[in-house]
């Protein structure tokens, strides 16, 4: 017979206190260029224990935030300000802290710090380094749904400058292929694999795009090599102190300690005083400037994050750099705007059927979208105008084709049972496992029944 009183009482408690409060699930990737982001791995471990992101986030992780960010009543509210600024959970920042250290005493794993960019000493503290909207590759999707793998995001797909995919070098897919919509990199119901708004699966689609020029493919196809390396490397890195100091011995060796010289060998005639300040430690070099630099000495960009020096050894012809410039972003395509020509291209936008959202629009003219609304306020309203009737003409075409359905899935049941379905019999029979009916729906669902009940009595 078991003794009761034979249990050690401090042997439990120390086995009770090292148990993980959320299972520790397994980060994917991780020593590769392709290691999951910690935006991935929180949907991910949401689905492993069967609830939504919101709830995760609002009853286990906030709890062990240094200073509560959100709360249980705001776990299903989309527009809480956590949201707003959750995409830096990839990078670096106080929420990403507060998220990493709450992760890893939940999950007791060594390895979450691994899964943002808090290593990435050697740069500025900007957020803008990361993407804001879930950016996916559909040939890794499918590729993983068929091995049975859980599919992931890795973190190399959020960064900005990213826009293929490093094993299939085809373009990242940007919005949803059912609703056009562009998703956001974490949301209180982000799910990993399928869309929030319209729950298509983003494993599904067929259309594959390619990168139209040759210039811009060998660019990100450089670009993904050089991040994938830092992404890889396993220890520290060099503080942006040590990249000022390389800056400087580099502008002394190779060119006279003259800033015109330097900012001439680099292109970038127009900076010749921020470079400056760079050399001098006044200020951190950005880490589009800092990508430019290696692209145009041709040197590996982990070398000098961890403590190498700049040589001009294997530096590019003016002729490769000049049309290679435009990628990294270095400066506004618009740099003294021509407020007509602007004004033609928006209404041109005007035209294109599907409509973009005006946000979309100002990213493909690289203005700020709050510039553009206040010097072009009728065109601003225009096309904000046509988008929105386009997302109520979609959603109400989506919700007449449910109904349709849902007519014929009652019709049936009523015919073969006798009796009308219940709401939760009625998702399963059209198709539907872990959402809820919208209010449109299930006013048109109590309008059925009542007519069902009235043609029986």
């Amino acid at each position: 017979m078991f003794d009761v009183l034979s249990i050690d009482e401090d042997k439990v408690k120390h086995i009770m206190d090292t148990r993980s409060r959320l299972y520790p699930l397994q980060p994917r990737g991780l020593g590769t260029a392709m290691k999951e982001g910690l935006v991935s791995y929180i949907t991910r471990l949401s689905e492993a224990h069967c609830t939504d992101v919101g709830s995760l986030v609002s009853f286990e992780c906030s709890p062990n935030f240094e200073n509560p960010r959100i709360y249980p009543y705001h776990s299903n509210k989309v527009t809480s300000t956590f949201y707003k600024d959750a995409f830096s959970i990839n990078c670096f920042g106080t929420i990403c802290t507060d998220m990493e250290n709450a992760l890893t005493k939940l999950t007791q794993r060594s390895d979450i710090s691994e899964m943002n960019l808090k290593k990435w000493v050697f740069i500025p503290r900007n957020k803008a380094i990361v993407k804001k909207q879930k950016h996916w590759c559909i040939q890794c999707y499918s590729k993983w749904e068929k091995e049975g793998e859980a599919l992931y995001d890795p973190l190399i797909w959020s960064i900005e400058l990213i826009k293929i995919c490093p094993v299939h070098k085809t373009l990242l897919q940007t919005s949803c292929p059912g609703c056009n919509m562009e998703i956001p990199i974490i949301n209180n119901r982000s799910l990993p694999s399928h869309c929030i708004y319209c729950f298509k699966s983003l494993a599904s689609v067929n259309e594959v795009r390619l990168v139209e020029s040759e210039d811009e493919l060998l660019f990100q196809v450089w670009l993904c090599d050089s991040i994938g390396n830092l992404l890889m490397y396993p220890k520290e890195f060099v503080d942006t102190s040590s990249i000022c100091n390389a800056l400087q011995s580099f502008r002394k060796n190779y060119c006279d300690n003259n800033d015109r010289v330097l900012s001439r060998l680099f292109l970038l005639e127009n900076k010749r005083r921020q470079i400056n300040a760079y050399c001098r430690g006044a200020a951190n070099p950005h880490f589009n400037l800092l990508l430019w630099f290696c692209y145009v000495l041709g040197i590996e960009l982990v070398s000098v994050c961890t403590g190498g020096e700049f040589t001009q050894i294997k530096r590019k012809p003016n002729e490769l750099l000049q049309d290679s410039k435009k990628y990294f972003m270095l400066e506004s395509k618009w740099s003294k705007i021509d407020k007509e020509i602007v004004r033609n291209k928006l209404t041109d936008f005007l035209s294109d059927d599907p409509p973009l959202s005006f946000n979309n629009i100002a990213k493909e003219l690289n203005i700020q979208e709050s510039y553009l609304r206040k010097s072009f306020p009728e065109e601003a309203k225009m096309l904000a105008t046509k988008y929105t009737n386009h997302r109520t003409n979609k959603k109400n075409e989506k919700i007449q084709m449910e109904k349709n359905k849902m007519e014929i899935v009652i019709k049936d049941y009523y015919h073969a049972n006798g009796s009308v379905p219940t709401t939760s019999m009625l998702k399963k029979l059209m198709g539907y496992t872990h959402i809820t009916f919208k209010q449109e729906l299930m006013n048109y669902y109590y309008e059925k029944i009542k007519e069902f009940v009235e043609k029986k009595t």
